[in-house]
């Protein structure tokens, strides 16, 4: 199957609150997980659908963004829930991401040399020195 998609979408997870109007009036408010981010908008868990369309707000340690329901679907762990961010809202995932984002090539790279060290260490130790 083609991805339609125009951007990388980059796993993530944090949580969120969303929050919404519901088709009363009333403002409704839940917490969510993050699955995936793209510049142009993001893929939640929810607990509780929203209907496609709605304008959602996202609030965020690095502070809030809005966006519209495209779709949202039931799965086995919950409601996935496709959002779009507003045009002037795009420059968020940015900030989030550097917030959140783990850099590999970093953590490999210690990682091997931590490995190296206690190989040298243990070398060491069994020759007596």
């Amino acid at each position: 199957m083609n991805d339609r998609r125009a951007e990388t979408r980059i796993r993530c997870f944090g949580v969120v609150d969303v929050s919404w109007m519901d088709r009363r009036g009333g403002e409704r408010r839940e917490r969510g997980s993050l699955e995936d981010i793209s510049y142009s908008g993001v893929c939640l868990l929810m607990a509780e659908p929203i209907s496609r369309g709605t304008v959602i707000r996202i609030l965020h340690s690095t502070g809030e963004i809005h966006a519209r329901v495209r779709y949202c679907r039931l799965r086995d762990a919950g409601y996935f829930l496709g959002a779009e961010f507003f045009a002037g809202c795009r420059g968020w995932p940015e900030l989030y991401l550097a917030e959140h984002l783990v850099d590999l090539q970093t953590l490999v790279s210690r990682s091997a040399n931590r490995a190296g060290e206690r190989a040298a260490s243990a070398a060491a130790g069994d020759t007596g020195a």
